[in-house]
C-alpha cells in the first residue's frame, strides 16, 4: 500500500474498533486527559498477589519449603561432585534432586543441567574406555 492511501473513514467521524468517534481524527484508544478519567477500581486487600510456581511468604517457615531447598541444594553439590569425577553415579542423583525441588516449586535448573552434564560425560568416557580397551585387545593379539 501505498504511504498517501489512506484507510476509508480515516479523516471522517464513524468507528474505529466499534468505538463511535467524537470528532475528526479522535482515536478511542488514545488515553482520556485526566480530568475526564474515572477513579480507579479498588482492589481488595484480603490476599496478597501471588506470583505463579513460587510458594507464598507464609510458606516460606514451612517443612516443605526447607525439603524443597535441600533437595535444589543437594542437586547442584551432587552435579559439581559429578562433574569432576564419577558422573555416571552423581550425575542421576542431581537430577533426581532437582525433580524432587521443582516438585516443591523450586527451580533447580543448575542442578539439573549439570547432573544431564555429568551423566553424559560419564557414558562418553565409558565408551571412550571400552574402544580403547578393545583397539588395545585387538592390536596385541597380533
Amino acid at each position: 500500500m501505498p504511504f498517501w492511501a489512506v484507510p476509508a473513514g480515516y479523516f471522517s467521524t464513524g468507528e474505529i474498533d466499534g468505538q463511535q468517534c467524537k470528532a475528526v481524527g479522535d482515536d478511542p484508544r488514545k488515553p482520556e486527559p485526566p480530568s475526564s478519567r474515572k477513579a480507579p477500581m479498588s482492589y481488595s486487600s484480603n490476599q496478597p498477589y501471588q506470583y505463579p510456581n513460587y510458594p507464598n511468604v507464609q510458606q516460606n517457615n514451612s517443612r516443605e519449603f526447607f525439603r524443597g531447598s535441600k533437595f535444589k541444594e543437594k542437586s547442584v553439590i551432587f552435579g559439581v561432585i559429578g562433574f569432576f569425577f564419577l558422573g555416571i553415579v552423581f550425575g542421576p542423583l542431581a537430577i533426581s534432586n532437582a525433580r524432587k525441588a521443582e516438585a516443591l516449586h523450586h527451580s533447580a535448573t543448575l542442578g539439573k543441567v549439570l547432573g544431564w552434564i555429568d551423566t553424559i560425560a560419564g557414558v562418553l568416557s565409558i565408551l571412550v574406555f571400552v574402544l580403547i580397551a578393545i583397539a588395545a585387545a585387538s592390536g596385541s593379539g597380533n
